[in-house]
């Protein structure tokens, strides 16, 4: 394994994605947090006088190598948040993909969606 060498402004900042369980070899990691309703209140100009939010979501896709799929459709929380940015909700694995080549290893891709509010387990 290579040794990285960090040198002025960037001694502090991070590089690479570390491990997550369920995969080898972590190509990439990346999440998305928003909300999932943006409602402007306008008065009677047309001007913008308020915003009203609603619940927070997130979406999480990890890629990188396996020798068997990481998770399976539904898991909960099977990686956490990897990233810190997804809130408190439960991480839902809501999508697997294996992509298989002669040329190259075994690659999943997983997604998963994070609701503010939903926990627990499912039924």
């Amino acid at each position: 394994m290579s040794t990285l060498k960090k040198f002025g402004e960037a001694q502090t900042l991070s590089f690479g994605t570390g491990t997550i369980a369920g995969f080898d070899i972590v190509e990439s990691a990346s999440a998305e947090s928003s909300y999932s309703t943006e409602i402007t209140v306008k008065d009677k100009d047309g001007d913008t006088v308020g915003l009203v939010l609603g619940d927070e979501r997130g979406s999480l896709t990890i890629s990188g190598m396996a020798d068997a799929a990481p998770t399976t459709m539904g898991a909960e929380n099977p990686f956490g948040d990897p990233t810190g940015i997804l809130g408190t909700g439960t991480v839902i694995v809501t999508g697997i993909r294996c992509t298989m080549s002669n040329e190259d290893f075994v690659k999943y891709e997983t997604t998963c969606s994070v609701y503010e509010g939903i926990t627990g387990t499912s039924s």
